[in-house]
């Protein structure tokens, strides 16, 4: 089994690569190869610096466990309009913590934060969205259309429209919740647009019916980005969704084989439209998990189906429909 600490010490030829590691993040933003960290653990407020990003989310395994992505590129970094970024020649990493007390509503608040991001990211000269990640407090409170999830989703959509975006231009993306604090949005962006994927088991989420919400979620299932030095594949937030439908109801184990089913065929439709030599296999995941308890059995489902050699964060988050336990996202390295 691949630890966190072997993990780390894995370097990349690409322009960019992410690792798990139990480095503390003020060391690991002191390396010059260090574009951004991913604090779990933290609450979620602004952590005053570039490239350092606090969560919200628990880890399950190992509590000091972060998320770093490094760059064999020169980087540069800074901050402006609220946005905090990262940057080499190929990519930008930016984010963005939200106080929704600020604004008339969450809705509100959820769209000014896009068009923020989406600006510095045109402003900078990387237009092309490849992998967001937005993490909010309390994602499911709220009844009807007024589920946090659903007026997140509107002002999401609203943002994109209002920015000029088709919708075979959103990327890849993902949205958990957490106990408290802010809500937090971080991407991955490009100078060239990167491929986007659907998966030939579901209904592409942004075609969703209407009993989903007011505007359905803003996202592609898949999105490959061809960096210098390799191609990767990085992949939504997965889950036990056939169609447009959840399956398997309060059923951890079911739902996490249901959500590797979905991973396999994504992976395989992938596979052939890019005429991949060899089938496509995850080389990163990430499992987010409603019921901090259940990290141990859905390590073992996981484990059995992808084997125990690819690194895989457990991590403690609501999923965005109610009925759902658990939610599986990651990057898939082609070459």
């Amino acid at each position: 089994m691949t630890s966190l600490t072997q993990a780390t010490s894995t370097r990349s030829t690409r322009s960019i690569s992410c690792t798990y590691s139990s480095t503390a993040p003020a060391q690991l933003l002191s390396a010059d190869d260090v574009l951004a960290v991913v604090d779990f653990g933290e609450p979620c407020r602004d952590a005053g610096t570039p490239g350092h990003y606090k969560s919200g989310l628990l880890p399950l395994q190992d509590p000091t466990t972060v998320e770093a992505w490094r760059s064999n590129l020169p980087l540069e970094h800074g901050a402006e309009g609220g946005c905090y970024w990262s940057a080499n020649d190929e990519l930008l990493f930016a984010g963005l913590y939200v106080d929704e007390q600020r604004h008339p509503s969450q809705r509100e608040a959820i769209q000014r934060a896009y068009e923020q991001l989406l600006g510095l990211v045109r402003q900078r000269g990387y237009p092309h969205l490849i992998r967001v990640w937005n993490y909010m407090a309390d994602i499911n409170q709220g009844s009807g259309d007024q589920e946090r999830y659903r007026q997140f989703c509107l002002g999401r959509f609203e943002a994109f429209r209002a920015m000029g975006y088709e919708l075979q231009q959103f990327p890849s993306a993902c949205a958990l919740g957490h106990s408290g604090g802010d809500t937090i949005i971080y991407l991955l962006a490009a100078r060239v647009p990167g491929i986007h994927f659907e998966n030939p088991l579901q209904i592409s989420a942004y075609c969703y019916p209407g009993q989903y919400g007011p505007a359905s979620p803003s996202f592609a299932r898949a999105t490959l980005a061809n960096w210098s030095g390799g191609r990767q594949l990085y992949l939504s937030g997965t889950a036990s969704i056939t169609g447009h439908e959840s399956r398997h109801d309060d059923a951890l184990e079911k739902q996490l084989v249901e959500t590797c089913h979905n991973i396999d065929a994504l992976l395989q439709h992938a596979g052939k439209q890019l005429d991949a030599a060899s089938p496509l296999r995850m080389s990163l995941l990430k499992v987010y998990l409603r019921h901090a308890g259940q990290w141990r059995a859905a390590r073992a489902v996981i484990n059995t189906h992808f084997g125990t050699d690819i690194p895989a964060l457990y991590l403690q988050a609501d999923i965005c429909r109610r009925e759902l336990l658990v939610e599986v996202d990651g990057i898939c390295n082609l070459d």
